[in-house]
């Protein structure tokens, strides 16, 4: 499981985005690459955050399951 922003989610979804260059950006995602990030991601607030489209949800998980 990977981020992608809403353009290139909805390429990975239609099939225009190969599996071999998400696998690759995965290996090595742009913001690493760029020294802008490294290691895992951290979140410092005390609450859960989601926004999903143009819902943002706040509060108490679990928001969204997937299984």
């Amino acid at each position: 499981m990977m981020v992608l922003c809403p353009l290139r989610h909805d390429q990975a979804t239609k099939g225009v985005l190969p599996e071999a260059d998400q696998r690759r950006w995965k290996d090595k995602p742009y913001n690493m690459a760029q020294g802008r990030a490294n290691g895992a991601l951290v979140v410092s607030q005390a609450y859960c955050a989601v926004r999903a489209g143009g819902v943002l949800m706040v509060g108490d998980g679990p928001f969204v399951m997937v299984g």
